[in-house]
């Protein structure tokens, strides 16, 4: 039924314009899924950052969720390209940048997964540049895109936080341990409240 209705989304993004819908409908972030697990339902455990996202972005198109999704879709791949820009040019310098934006706009199935605009592409882009934040000691920043990170995608957050501790843990003495508190406490309160989800 989803498939024929928004033909031809693939089932993620049906998925996330469910959500979105039932996020625009009810005024709330669902913790129940019965739209799609009829009658008894399953807990609803992604992160809601997305879904709200898109659910104001249907709200801009008078309640069409697919217009909204499709208008945040044509976000998706300018953000990851800039993002794939941003490292690389932190990384290297600027001509290496536009060689790196080069080959990741040569990736088909990158192209077609950015394209898609999902959490996990949101995530990804996002995470990237906390990453550059994070070890050029913005900390305020760093922190800020770390939290988003998690509420946006949960398979990420393991992943930022991951690499902070390792990066401590690599250079001791390069980092500010009290900067570093002030980073973890709050991305680690996020990412529990998350987890509160599960069943």
């Amino acid at each position: 039924v989803g498939r024929n209705s928004i033909d031809p989304y693939p089932p993620d993004s049906i998925y996330h314009m469910l959500v979105a819908r039932k996020i625009y409908e009810t005024g709330t972030i669902p913790m129940w899924c019965d739209w799609q697990y009829y009658p008894l339902g399953r807990p609803h455990l992604y992160p809601p950052l997305f879904h709200l996202v898109l659910a104001a972005a249907g709200w801009l198109h008078n309640g069409d969720i697919l217009a909204g999704y499709r208008f945040t879709e044509s976000f998706a791949l300018p953000f990851i390209f800039f993002s794939t820009w941003y490292v690389a040019r932190w990384l290297f310098d600027a001509p290496r940048a536009f060689v790196a934006l080069l080959i990741v706009g040569m990736d088909y199935s990158l192209i077609f997964t950015a394209a898609m605009g999902t959490p996990s592409v949101l995530g990804t882009s996002l995470f990237s540049i906390m990453i550059v934040f994070f070890f050029s000691g913005r900390w305020f920043m760093a922190t800020a895109l770390c939290i988003v990170t998690i509420y946006t995608h949960m398979g990420i957050a393991p992943i930022a936080l991951g690499t902070a501790v390792k990066a401590i843990e690599s250079h001791p003495g390069a980092f500010d341990e009290v900067r570093f508190v002030l980073f973890g406490t709050p991305a680690f309160e996020a990412f529990s409240r998350l987890l509160e989800r599960l069943p």
